[in-house]
């Protein structure tokens, strides 16, 4: 019986070294799958973004024909601002905009609190329905700051 439990100690001894020098060492590089998914993401953030004009070009063509459809364009503008995806600028985590303000990180309530959506940090028993439609419009808001668009 020793000798049956000796021998299964070496085998699961040698079986778990063998896993372990067997595969090589990562490197902390992105995987290939990984570095196209990223750079595909920048490229179709390139692509949507406008190209750069000179201030001389925008005043000859608002000049030469006035806007037609303001309104749509500028809703059009709104949607387009709203982020998806929050990044914090300290670290570069990214995260999802939070559908309630108890899911939301630590980090984006102290981002709204520093940039002045909200008076403090709340904690879960202090948001009766009052603070809670000032955090929903605070989180609205902090969605549109350039700072955290991910």
């Amino acid at each position: 019986m020793d000798l049956m439990i000796w021998v299964v100690t070496i085998a699961l001894v040698g079986l778990v070294g063998y896993a372990i020098y067997s595969d090589p060492p990562s490197s902390g590089c992105l995987s290939a799958d990984a570095a196209r998914a990223r750079d595909e993401k920048l490229k179709r953030q390139v692509k949507s973004a406008p190209p750069p004009q000179s201030p001389a070009e925008p005043e000859s063509a608002a000049s030469q024909s006035p806007p037609v459809d303001e309104p749509l364009a500028v809703a059009g503008e709104e949607r387009a601002v709203l982020s998806d995806v929050l990044r914090n600028p300290m670290t570069g985590e990214t995260t999802g905009v939070p559908s309630s303000y108890r899911f939301a990180k630590r980090w984006i309530k102290e981002a709204m609190v520093t940039e002045g959506l909200l008076d403090k940090v709340y904690v879960s028993s202090e948001l009766d329905s009052a603070t809670s439609e000032k955090v929903k419009a605070a989180i609205k808001d902090f969605r549109r700051l350039a700072k955290y668009r991910g």
